[in-house]
């Protein structure tokens, strides 16, 4: 690296020694030895607010680290909300559709999980909350905070990590983030805020130990491939982005790694960033760490989109209850792909699943769905009449029991009436014999 690119951790930690050799240097500039102190006292005030940060995180456990920056910083900006919504979005090429009659919508402040089997449109649903549609042809809406705006317009405050790496092996893990930030944050923005920013997401991520550590090539070994993903995370994050879309983040991590990237994506989710996520199989401690979830069938229909808390009670309404030791999300996939048999309530199959969360919610059935409509409201007809029928048969039951009961209290009345005439009969004979 050349001296031109020094990372505020390198310029803070040598700048005694950048003195000493400016004052050994004969032909040293004062102006430069001027300009070095400025830089030094610059970053001496950003890392002394750092430090007084990290107290305050030591003293009060119950605030995160980024609220107690966000306490720091007041006069920093809050970041934008941004909010994606969709109507009836339907993406295809040709005649072949990868996204079919999507309704729902991302909130800022939560965390999406987005899972489904394999072909199921995952990726084109990330393309098109990025706003990526062009060479499909699109039918319904995509709303931005509840207008029809392009998402183009927001490119700058919107962060994505592509599952492939995109750090520079060739340079450290804080040089990465440096430069990233460099480029990306408001040329407004004082050197200083940077700083801030820059340990803010080293913190946050877990990175301040391998901070200095060079990240590595396939020739030259660096950081491990856990430590490599979150510095892709780390890259977006210190954009401060309103809007943050990850395409497998936890992939090929362990259950720490991704529980650590998980809890400071949700960091971003208390600062109001809008955080969506495509997850393959993530164990039960992870998935629950989710706000949101969205499981998409194939065709690239939503079988399910709401709070992870309630999809459980929402499938169990149709007749399908999780076992005992597993996984709720490979569960539901398993399903969507025939994997498990389990009966449905009404014998619906698993490929009604979709045509059922529409009529859940009561979004209107495209055209291409009727024939299924057909079959679902004939299950509900037959249903009905056997409900009918049962009742009915109930109600007979009842009238016949009724009738029953009548039939006996009226014998009753007769014998009692009976009883009553031969007494009194009894009693005239009694009378005229004894005369």
């Amino acid at each position: 690296m050349t001296g031109s690119f020094n990372t505020p951790h390198q310029s803070a930690t040598s700048s005694n020694g950048g003195l000493n050799g400016a004052e050994a240097n004969a032909n040293g500039s004062k102006n430069h030895e001027n300009l070095t102190q400025v830089h030094t006292e610059r970053f001496g005030r950003a890392y002394n607010q750092i430090g007084t940060d990290r107290t305050m995180k030591t003293n009060n456990d119950k605030l995160s680290f980024a609220g107690v920056v966000s306490l720091a910083t007041e006069y920093r900006p809050q970041r934008p909300m941004l909010e994606v919504a969709f109507k009836g979005l339907t993406l295809s090429i040709g005649k072949k559709k990868l996204l079919q009659c999507v309704t729902g919508k991302l909130s800022p402040g939560r965390v999406t999980a987005i899972m489904g089997p394999s072909g199921a449109g995952k990726t084109t649903f990330l393309n098109a909350v990025l706003g990526k549609t062009s060479g499909y042809k699109k039918d319904g809406l995509v709303l931005i905070n509840g207008l029809p705006e392009s998402m183009q317009s927001y490119k700058k405050i919107i962060g994505f990590i592509p599952q492939d790496d995109i750090v520079h092996g060739n340079l450290t893990v804080e040089e990465n983030l440096w430069f990233s930030s460099s480029c990306r944050l408001s040329k407004g923005m004082l050197r200083s805020h940077k700083v801030r920013v820059l340990e803010r997401v080293i913190e946050s991520l877990g990175l301040r130990e391998i901070r200095n550590s060079l990240v590595g090539t396939v020739e030259k070994r660096g950081i491990s491939g856990g430590q490599r993903k979150r510095v892709n995370v780390g890259i977006e994050m210190v954009m401060e982005p309103s809007l943050l879309i990850l395409d497998e983040p936890t992939t090929g991590l362990d259950s720490a790694s991704s529980q650590l990237l998980l809890r400071a994506l949700r960091h971003e989710a208390l600062e109001g960033v809008n955080v969506c996520a495509v997850v393959h199989q993530p164990s039960y401690t992870l998935f629950n760490m989710f706000d949101d979830f969205v499981l998409l069938a194939r065709g690239g229909l939503i079988a399910y989109h709401g709070p992870v808390s309630e999809v459980e009670t929402y499938f169990a309404g149709l007749g399908v209850k999780v076992p005992d030791r597993e996984n709720p999300p490979d569960y539901f996939i398993d399903i969507l792909e025939g994997i498990v048999k389990t009966k449905i309530r009404g014998n619906v199959t698993p490929k009604h699943l979709p045509l059922l969360w529409m009529l859940h919610n009561g979004y209107e059935v495209p055209d291409d769905f009727q024939k299924d409509l057909e079959n679902i409201n004939t299950i509900r007809e037959l249903y009905t009449v056997r409900s009918i029928s049962r009742e009915q048969s109930l109600a007979e039951q009842t009238e016949n029991t009724d009738s029953v009961h009548h039939n006996v209290r009226l014998s009753d009345n007769q014998i009692n009436h009976w009883k009553e005439k031969h007494l009194v009969f009894l009693c005239s004979m009694g009378t005229i014999w004894g005369g």
